[in-house]
């Protein structure tokens, strides 16, 4: 009877601890941690940066168009007064 109760109560003890360990684990998990907020921020900073770097490059484009515009335009008064 004695082995039994060891046994039982062995295996009780072991499943209460596996319990609580389930417990804690899953509570640390569902909480948001610094370094999970920290790279939120980052990740929100980074895709500012892109944007922003997206707008940039859009309008150095668009100058970039309106140059050769001009570029074509006085190329072509200037080949007509050396004809």
């Amino acid at each position: 009877m004695g082995i039994t109760l060891t046994i039982v109560g062995g295996i009780v003890i072991i499943s209460v601890i596996a319990v609580i360990g389930d417990i804690i684990t899953k509570t640390a998990q569902a909480r948001p941690s610094a370094d999970q907020n920290a790279m939120a921020a980052s990740l929100k900073l980074l895709s500012d940066r892109i944007d922003a770097l997206e707008h940039q490059e859009a309008e150095r484009e668009s100058r970039i168009a309106q140059l050769e515009g001009e570029v074509a335009f006085t190329t072509k008064l200037l080949e007509e007064k050396h004809r």
